[in-house]
């Protein structure tokens, strides 16, 4: 239990920043007019920001089931590098733990398990849950801010994205072939923003782990 506590204690900050985007989620999925029990059940379901907030978006343009698979699969896709890693060191668990770990692998969770790689999979089950703990009432709280409080989004809670990314991926610049990928990422991304591409983040993110691939490492 003791590593089950200093895991949610260590992910804690990483929290406590998510509660803002948490509440724009549920209140732009009230404002779509998804009833109570959708949004509790997508918070529930999908335990991923981005992917929500992507469906969301999604489904406000009355896009089709098939594009907001493929592009919920595209957006989660970093996903499954993260599995990969944590692989070796939890092959060993039942497959019942194996699934809820990987349901609550997130951007933030893998960030902490690079930063503590001799931590127990008690630590990491802590730190998941005290993570999705806060990301669902967060959702519940934007559900109920946006009948109380007009024009919830003035308030501009999508910085906080932001506010929470930019640390994590801070922490995980270690190399100068970390930076360079991170750099060529930012720069194809601005690129491809002022030409107006289409899907500018999904071909961003390739140009960037493809950079990053086929950089070799100096010392």
């Amino acid at each position: 239990m003791k590593a089950f506590f200093k895991g949610s204690f260590v992910i804690l900050p990483f929290a406590l920043v998510t509660v803002p985007w948490g509440v724009l989620t549920g209140s732009m999925a009230t404002q779509m007019e998804l009833s109570f029990y959708k949004t509790c059940a997508m918070a529930l379901l999908i335990f991923a920001g981005a992917a929500q907030l992507l469906s969301l978006t999604l489904i406000q343009a009355h896009a089709s089931v098939f594009v907001i698979l493929i592009s919920t699969f595209f957006i989660t896709l970093q996903h499954l590098i993260y599995a990969l890693h944590f692989r070796n060191d939890l092959i060993h668990q039942p497959i019942q733990k194996r699934l809820l770990f990987g349901f609550l692998l997130t951007d933030e969770l893998f960030a902490i398990g690079i930063r503590y790689p001799k931590e127990k999979f008690q630590f990491l089950l802590g730190a998941g849950l005290c993570f999705y703990f806060f990301w669902f009432f967060s959702n519940i709280l934007g559900i109920f801010l946006s009948h109380t409080v007009n024009d919830l989004n003035q308030y501009h809670f999508d910085f906080f994205i932001i506010a929470l990314f930019l640390p994590i991926i801070i922490s995980l610049i270690k190399t100068k072939t970390h930076f360079k990928a991170v750099l060529i990422t930012a720069s194809s991304m601005c690129i491809l923003n002022y030409f107006s591409c289409p899907s500018a983040f999904i071909f961003s993110s390739l140009i960037g782990m493809a950079a990053g691939a086929f950089t070799k490492e100096v010392k």
